[in-house]
């Protein structure tokens, strides 16, 4: 193991190849840029006319982050963390899946299988570098309000990574 390891460190060393770095969850979704994602959400939300909560999930669907702002539906502590659980497992925003579990699609009854699966609106995956590194749900809103404001945490999430 020593020697492989030497040998790796003479090759970096001699520029035959260059360290890379994995973008995670933890070194994109810090806790800053996703009190400014959950700000965006909810700044649309004002604009829509409806109070909303938000959830963050790392790569395998763990919770990093909820909140409720103003008299969002109760259910939405429920629906939103499994909107972005959906998006993180699935890689996949979850009004996308909701087409895709109609009978004769290709995904149909797995929404049966985990019952964290949900198929509504405003689960979305977060991508950095091509790689997968969490999720975001949001919901308070009906479908396309939730769309629309989930649109807006990815451009604002989009404007954090460049």
């Amino acid at each position: 193991m020593k020697k492989i390891l030497s040998g790796v460190a003479i090759a970096i060393a001699a520029g035959a190849a260059q360290p890379v770095f994995a973008q995670t969850s933890a070194t994109v979704l810090t806790e800053a840029v996703i009190d400014r994602l959950s700000e965006a959400a909810w700044q649309e939300a004002k604009k829509q006319g409806v109070d909303i909560s938000v959830s963050f999930v790392d790569e395998k669907g763990w919770p990093l982050y909820f909140k409720r702002y103003g008299d969002a539906m109760l259910i939405t502590t429920v629906l939103v963390p499994n909107k972005a659980y959906t998006a993180a497992v699935l890689r996949m925003p979850s009004g996308d899946l909701a087409k895709l579990t109609q009978p004769s699609q290709p995904l149909y009854g797995i929404n049966t299988v985990d019952p964290r699966v949900v198929l509504f609106a405003g689960g979305y995956p977060l991508f950095a570098q091509g790689k997968l590194i969490g999720a975001f749900g949001v919901g308070g809103g009906n479908w396309d309000q939730d769309e629309k404001i989930g649109q807006s945490v990815l451009k604002a999430f989009d404007a954090e990574i460049k």
